[in-house]
């Protein structure tokens, strides 16, 4: 059986204040728009000129230093992503929170217009001759693949031990005939998989490969695991600029709480990437760990993943026709910034107080999500011409109408979840405008947070099970609009890799939309193995 990081028990650290649910704590997030070409260190020495006058009148100490910049470069600007972190010195606190907030306010007071206007204004500043102008200031939103104790992001039941050693029989998927039936001619155009997600240590990974030989004559025999391994490369800090939250600790603070789900979630992004990888088998996968071992990011760690992906993925020198699929089986930590703001019992009330009465809650709620949505925008425009960008999100585990961020935007797919027979899962988010896909079942109430051991989703899972179970195949089923999100995403890869005109369109969203319908139009839906 192969290792993983012993982790601790969250119940005994329940959360002490809202708060905690969603954004870091002591930091925020400047949306800031600078002559194109310009790179982190100009950027920085703009703002560290900048700052004091940002803060000038605000009446909150200016005392905060940059922690991450993320740049996207465009044709005549470049958009820029910079993330503030309070030199407290101290544990972060409610009182400094409240200031973030009202700093994020202030500064959005000199960005929106004073009347009933539609149009947002923008706050430029010349420093060192560089003009930049602020666009939006928000807080570093939390983000997670996490249970519900830290972000309700993740899935919707836990992982648990299969109850037979799979076969490939057991793992492949079946997709309807209206899928099926739309290749023709080539298929072997070139597609690009990236899983924004958390990814398992290497030891554990050298461990896993060992004691789940590829060799089917072999015990314990996992081919699956070391297919996706052959497709897959993993980018992790420090080669992936990211600045994940620290590991949960057993003390529990407020801030450790924050990061301290029910369960080790280090597998969840191998698990998506072996689904993708068996509907679309000849694609190239990517995992990027932007979440830390137990599912928890920000806005900030996702932006910096993205930022690679533009740079790395989607530069000029990539300029060969293909298509990128891009996995975001994350959401913030909220389902409606408005129901929070409404919660007079929220430090989020400070928000409606301060700006969103005068300036209408809708608009204001837009802005404090603007740097999310930019960053999105800025990935699919920062593609070469040639290449395809399709970004696919999970809708979230409410068991609600509508699909949490980033799911929820326009321009991103948002999946639901379906069930063993087809009906929506009782624990998926129901998109307005997605689509609903397979995503595993759970077991009914009371134990509804338990994936059935039947009928969930089949993947690769190679560290230990949260109940504690041995784990003797590489295997697990689980459950989630996560793992619905990855069904689609390996549909999409697997379609655009053929020369079909009816599956691959003359554009990402042509594809999404032919998928959509062949499901819309399909009365079998798309199936795995012989039991979901």
């Amino acid at each position: 059986m192969a290792p993983e990081n012993e982790h601790p028990n969250s119940h005994d650290h329940e959360h002490e204040t809202p708060r905690d649910m969603w954004f870091v704590p002591s930091q925020l997030m400047l949306l800031v728009e600078f002559p194109a070409g310009v790179d982190d260190e100009r950027a920085s020495g703009w703002l560290n000129r900048a700052l004091p006058n940002i803060v000038n009148g605000s009446g909150i100490s200016p005392d905060y230093k940059v922690a991450e910049i993320s740049i996207f470069n465009q044709d005549e600007r470049a958009i820029t992503f910079i993330t503030l972190e309070h030199n407290h010195g101290a544990p972060p606190s409610d009182e400094i929170d409240a200031q973030i907030i009202a700093l994020v306010n202030w500064i959005n007071s000199h960005i929106l217009p004073d009347g009933d206007g539609d149009t947002l204004q923008v706050w430029s500043f010349t420093e060192n001759d560089i003009t930049a102008s602020i666009l939006a200031a928000a807080p570093n939103w939390a983000f997670g693949g996490a249970p519900h104790q830290q972000s309700d992001g993740g899935p919707g039941g836990q992982p648990v031990p299969p109850n037979a050693f799979p076969t490939a029989q057991d793992y492949e998927f079946h997709l309807p005939a209206e899928i099926a039936n739309l290749p023709e001619g080539n298929c072997g155009l070139p597609v690009d998989v990236v899983i924004l997600d958390t990814a398992p240590p290497e030891t554990a990974i050298t461990n896993a490969k060992a004691n789940y030989p590829k060799d089917t004559t072999k015990p314990f025999a996992n081919p699956l695991l070391h297919a996706v391994l052959t497709q897959l490369t993993i980018l992790r800090p420090p080669n992936l600029p990211v600045s994940l939250p620290p590991p949960p600790t057993a003390t529990g603070s407020a801030y450790s709480a924050m990061l301290l789900p029910a369960y080790d979630m280090s597998d969840h992004g191998l698990f998506i990437t072996s689904i993708i990888h068996s509907i679309a088998p000849n694609a190239s996968l990517y995992l990027y760990e932007t979440l830390n071992s137990h599912g928890v990011g920000s806005v900030a760690t996702l932006i910096k993943g993205l930022e690679h992906v533009s740079k790395n993925l989607l530069s000029p020198a990539a300029n060969v026709p293909r298509t990128l699929v891009i996995n975001i089986s994350q959401c913030i930590g909220f389902h409606k910034l408005v129901d929070l703001i409404e919660d007079a019992n929220s430090l989020f009330a400070l928000f409606k107080a301060l700006n969103a009465g005068a300036f209408g809650l809708a608009q204001y709620v837009a802005l404090l999500l603007k740097p999310l949505h930019d960053a999105i925008d800025a990935v699919k425009h920062s593609a070469p011409n040639a290449v395809k960008v399709v970004i696919i999100a999970s809708a979230g585990n409410d068991g609600l109408p509508g699909a949490r961020y980033p799911a929820a935007y326009q321009d991103v797919t948002a999946v639901g979840a379906l069930d063993h027979s087809g009906q929506p899962a009782a624990y998926s988010n129901i998109p307005a405008s997605g689509v609903m896909v397979f995503g595993g079942s759970t077991l009914p109430a009371p134990n509804q947070t338990m994936t059935d051991s039947d009928h969930g989703v089949l993947g690769v899972y190679i560290g230990k099970f949260p109940n504690a179970a041995a784990n003797h195949t590489g295997f697990a089923r689980w459950s989630g609009t996560s793992f619905a999100a990855a069904v689609m995403s390996g549909i999409c890869a697997s379609l655009a890799a053929c020369d079909a005109p009816t599956a691959q369109a003359d554009s990402a969203q042509g594809l999404v939309a032919a998928i959509k319908m062949a499901l819309a139009t399909s009365a079998d839906g798309v199936k795995q193995g012989t039991l979901s």
